[in-house]
């Protein structure tokens, strides 16, 4: 996983070096329980895998916005009634991340236009 994210933040570097763009990078979302154990993960690999990320994220200069502890039961799973089918989030749960981007969304808009 490490190289993937790797790679992807080597060319955002390459793209934007002479930019003032900020880059974020959104945690792994969570996923019903149905899902983890159909593909054989679990919760401690979706926190681990958003911890490196983190860190990647630190290591790089980038955003790292952690929307997994926000969403699902408070165990890092989904509900039925917070997704469709174990992975695709329903409405309300895209409001909650909405929620939690619009502190970074909304300052940087302010802050060109002031």
């Amino acid at each position: 996983m490490r190289g993937r994210y790797s790679d992807l933040m080597n060319a955002l570097d390459d793209e934007f070096e002479d930019s003032d763009t900020e880059i974020y990078f959104l945690s792994l979302l969570p996923v019903g329980a149905g899902v983890i154990d159909h593909y054989g993960l679990s919760v401690d690999w979706f926190t681990e895998t958003n911890a490196s990320l983190k860190e990647m994220c630190e290591e790089n200069g980038y955003t790292f916005i952690n929307v997994f502890d926000t969403l699902g039961n408070g165990s890092g799973t989904l509900t039925d009634d917070q997704c469709i089918d174990g992975i695709h989030l329903k409405g309300e749960q895209y409001e909650r991340i909405k929620e939690i981007l619009d502190p970074y969304v909304l300052d940087d808009a302010d802050s060109e236009d002031g």
